[in-house]
């Protein structure tokens, strides 16, 4: 029988959790096989008895869909696949209130609806009386993000004596007045649905969620309101985490308090999947050294399953060149299938290994969405070149490209919206005016920065009508790097900039010069690329590299005020940060901090530097 085969496959913590009856929790280390253990569950259950329908809960569309594929490639009866349905908590929800005809899909705000509809909340409460200067719009978005995963809603609210739930409040109205709904609001649709019978539950016998530590309460809620009461009605759930890598409180992610929730709410079963797959034991000891310091975790016996032969190392750098030198040499060394990845606490600690490799034409890949253009010094450069480009073309509005130059270079926005407002569409007039501004005191920097650019721009836009895309941005770059917000590194940057455009010049169009158009295409192009085979270096922050694995992991940063960053206001999440960064690394991993830095307070947890 297939079922009995793979039950002989795993391990007997795996077993155990495979085949546990009523409510379980399953708690798993990295590289634990966890997703196998839900699998092998799933196809046990509905093996087990035909009336059994399972539902397997994600927190990403790609998640979901994977899940779906392995259970096909069971190789389960079309049947049998129909008692089986995975999908994201929201997906799901969806799915409840449109079948009981509470929602559409269409009613789903668009992020740029959800961004509008709250700053008109928030033009109401100054309306209302609230001082303009409390009017943020970063943090009123983050404490109405808040308020909207909890369980319960906050009830009424004067504007003087809860600012946040008054907001909140309008916020609500605002999109009932739009007729529209974000997925909180269609969770909470289901959960208060569920609980006056208006919208039934999920059709499953038993409910599997993946990820479970990183549920906030109205994920939460909407799982428990699926559970079985007592001997009759509902699911029985499985929730498969690792309180050890709960990384996005930050997102209100419950992380080990949720587990231990579920398990006094359901008195559910406890397995613990101790046994590490993927790192070399000489990288998992340190690792689970270094976490063993968080007090609040389910503690787990964690052992690794594969032989001893990696490496660990920590290292002092002394600039971005250096770490890049090591990782093209071990790319160049790559065995067949080998993956490197370079991992740092944010996406600017990547910034200046992406220009490092950019410039030596080294196949990597950035995931997570950032990209070298994202450093402030870098864009700017890229800003000026756009201007450029468009001036020249004849094609394109340069003016918001201009508009954020100034503001980079110190102009107050008041200033720089005053001057391009003032200037009408002939942005070269706009640029030979700027130096007539007349400045307060302690602006020199400004004034400077006005006068080189309106001597420059006239004749870059010149030389973009010829080509000579090479000596633009030479020439951009050496102009900016002079008013760079970084000192140290962001003269760095640009440079790195200008040859990796030099690179890709030589690369595409070895014979003829480039205009600087077709020159940013490529580049924005490059730069926004899939994987590709031949791409074997994958440059990401910690939080995007939970879930992943490579055979050699670069740690970048760190040191104190980097990794554990300066902000952090819990530092166990840190910590638990830096174990997931940590267990990515199959079997070399290296930590490294800049020379004159402090050495990260994790690095000594882990028995690594002496402190």
């Amino acid at each position: 029988m297939t079922n009995a085969i793979r039950l002989e496959e795993l391990n007997d913590n795996q077993r155990e959790a495979v085949t546990s009856d009523g409510h379980c929790l399953v708690s798993a280390c990295p590289g634990s096989g966890k997703t196998r253990v839900l699998i092998t569950r799933a196809r046990r259950l509905l093996d087990q008895d035909p009336k059994h329908r399972v539902a397997a809960v994600t927190f990403t569309q790609a998640s979901a869909i994977e899940m779906t594929q392995r259970m096909s490639a069971e190789g389960l009866p079309p049947r049998e696949l129909q008692r089986f349905q995975a999908g994201t908590f929201h997906s799901l929800a969806l799915s409840q209130a449109t079948q009981a005809r509470k929602a559409k899909a269409s009613q789903i705000l668009a992020t740029g609806e959800w961004i509008s509809i709250l700053r008109n909340a928030i033009d109401q409460a100054v309306r209302d009386g609230m001082d303009p200067e409390l009017a943020d719009y970063e943090e009123i978005s983050l404490q109405v993000q808040e308020r909207q995963v909890q369980e319960k809603e906050p009830g009424e609210a004067t504007l003087e004596k809860a600012p946040y739930d008054y907001i909140y409040n309008l916020f609500r109205q605002y999109k009932a007045k739009s007729k529209k709904l974000d997925f909180a609001d269609i969770l909470r649709f289901a959960v208060n649905g569920m609980a006056d019978g208006s919208i039934p539950p999920l059709p499953c016998t038993h409910m599997l969620v993946d990820e479970a530590q990183d549920m906030d309460p109205l994920q939460y809620a909407w799982i428990k309101a699926h559970s079985r009461p007592g001997a009759s009605g509902g699911a029985y759930i499985t929730l498969v985490g690792d309180d050890d890598q709960s990384i996005y409180g930050w997102r209100y992610a419950q992380g080990y308090g949720g587990m231990m929730r579920f398990m006094t709410d359901h008195s559910a079963g406890h397995v613990i999947l101790p046994v590490n797959y993927r790192c070399a034991p000489e990288i998992l000891t340190p690792s689970e050294r270094l976490i063993r310091h968080n007090a609040n975790r389910v503690e787990k016996p964690i052992r690794a399953a594969q032989p001893p032969g990696g490496t660990i190392t920590f290292e002092r750098v002394g600039d971005p060149e250096a770490e890049a030198d090591a990782i093209e040499n071990r790319w160049h060394q790559l065995g067949e299938d080998e993956t490197i990845a370079y991992i740092g606490r944010s996406n600017r600690a990547l910034d200046a290994l992406e220009g490092e490799l950019m410039e030596r034409d080294v196949p990597y890949y950035r995931a997570g969405g950032g990209n070298f253009l994202d450093d402030p010094d870098v864009a700017a450069v890229h800003r000026a070149l756009t201007v450029v480009n468009q001036i020249a073309e004849g094609r394109g509005d340069p003016l918001p490209h201009l508009r954020q130059i100034l503001i980079w270079a110190g102009f107050p926005y008041r200033v720089a919206n005053d001057a391009i407002q003032g200037g009408g569409s002939d942005v070269l007039a706009i640029v030979d005016a700027l130096p007539d501004i007349q400045w307060d005191p302690g602006h020199e920097m400004q004034r400077q920065f006005a006068i080189k650019l309106s001597r420059n721009m006239p004749a870059w836009v010149k030389q973009a009508g010829i080509g000579n895309a090479d000596r633009i941005v030479a020439f951009v770059a050496r102009i900016f790097s002079g008013f760079a917000h970084d000192k140290n590194q962001g003269p760095k940057q640009m440079g790195r900039l200008a040859r990796a455009i030099r690179t890709m010049m030589k690369k595409e169009s070895p014979k003829q010069d480039m205009k600087i158009g077709k020159c940013l295409r490529n580049l924005e192009r490059n730069l926004k690329k899939r994987p590709e085979e031949q791409a074997r270096i994958t440059l990401l922050t910690a939080h995007a590299s939970k879930g992943q694995e490579f055979d050699h992991v670069w740690v970048t940063r760190a040191e104190q005020g980097q990794f554990p960053t300066e902000k952090a206001t819990d530092f166990d999440e840190e910590r638990r940060l830096m174990y997931v960064a940590m267990t990515r690394a199959k079997k070399t991993l290296t930590l490294t901090s800049r020379t004159g830095k402090t050495p990260s307070i994790f690095l000594m947890e882990a028995g690594l530097t002496d402190g």
